[in-house]
Formats: C-alpha cells, sequence, structure tokens
C-alpha cells in the first residue's frame, strides 16, 4: 500500500506545486503622428508589446473622448471627434492578462476646420 501511495504523493505535489504564476505583458507606444490635426486629416498609431514568458496575443487603443479606437498594434483613422483626447493602448498575452494602460505622454488636440 504504502509503494502505491507514494508515487500518487509525489504526482499530486509536482501537479499542484508546478502552477507558475504569469507575468504580465507590457504596452507600449511607439508613436501617435501628427499629435495636433483637424477633423478628418488622417493619424497614425503604432504600439507593440512585451510579455517575460509568453507572447502578446491582442491589442487595444482607446480615446478619452471615442472610446475604443482599434484592436491593431498599428493603424491610420480619420474619424477622431474634435477635442483633446488621451489615447491610452494596453496588450494581452498568451495567458490571458492585459497590460496596464500605457498612455501617450502628450493629448492628442483634433481641431475644427
Amino acid at each position: 500500500m504504502r509503494k502505491l501511495l507514494f508515487p500518487i504523493l509525489v504526482m499530486l505535489m509536482v501537479t499542484l506545486g508546478c502552477t507558475a504564476t504569469n507575468e504580465a505583458p507590457t504596452a507600449s507606444i511607439d508613436s501617435i503622428r501628427p499629435v495636433r490635426f483637424s477633423f478628418g486629416e488622417t493619424v497614425s498609431f503604432t504600439g507593440h508589446g512585451t510579455d517575460p514568458d509568453g507572447q502578446v496575443v491582442a491589442y487595444r487603443w482607446q480615446s478619452s473622448i471615442d472610446g475604443d479606437l482599434s484592436t491593431l498594434a498599428s493603424f491610420e483613422t480619420s474619424t477622431l471627434s474634435v477635442g483633446r483626447h488621451t489615447i491610452s493602448f494596453r496588450v494581452q498575452d498568451d495567458h490571458g492578462d492585459w497590460s496596464r494602460a500605457f498612455q501617450a505622454p502628450m493629448k492628442l488636440v483634433v481641431i475644427p476646420h
């Protein structure tokens, strides 16, 4: 009986003890150009993410005025509303964890025609 229980206990200890915690990914905004432009003009966004124990699988750009903007690492748009936007960018890793929101260091300003 003792010979039978030992391997089972070892397997349980290994199974329960091997659950490593996932490290969250990190998001970075590479560029937003231009930062000041007229309504209807095109603005380009580029960002990336890193994950020390996996890979980045999803992206999320948001505006304080317009809400969700894109789910791509890089994109262009000409539909931003007039105003001073705070832009944030997040990435998700292959374990389902989202990074903290990385905010652009300056406000994106859309001026009327």
